[in-house]
């Protein structure tokens, strides 16, 4: 349904291999938060505001500071690890017979925002 971030981002000369590693982590956490809104029973929630579009988020990301694009990259790595796992929570509970839609819905919410959050603060780094 949406063409990898990638190739647009490599076509750019001065995209420095920081920028590809946080492109490369937003594109991983999309699917994730799909399967876990469909474990909390939930339609998965799309990107908020300019960061809508793949251009627009490979041009904010080819424009940020190195110190900042560190910083991202270290809000998403975290981030990774929460839902990395909370899925293994999930999936246990899952196959125990213990599953509780509450705390998928409860790990959906949690960690949607905290993905709109660096999306959003990508977008105010990318415009001052």
């Amino acid at each position: 349904m949406f063409a990898p971030l990638s190739p647009i981002l490599a076509a750019d000369d001065g995209a420095d291999a920081q920028a590809q590693v946080v492109l490369g982590q937003f594109e991983s956490m999309t699917p994730v938060l799909a399967v876990i809104a469909r474990l909390a029973g939930v339609a998965p929630q799309a990107r908020a505001g300019l960061l809508e579009q793949s251009a627009d988020l490979s041009a904010v990301l080819a424009s940020l500071p190195p110190e900042r694009m560190r910083f991202a990259a270290e809000q998403l790595e975290t981030l990774g690890m929460v839902l990395q796992a909370g899925l293994i929570a999930l999936e246990n509970a899952r196959t125990t017979g213990r599953f509780n839609r509450a705390t998928a819905l409860l790990l959906h919410a949690e960690a949607s925002g905290l993905y709109r959050d660096i999306l959003q603060d990508l977008g105010r780094s990318g415009h001052h």
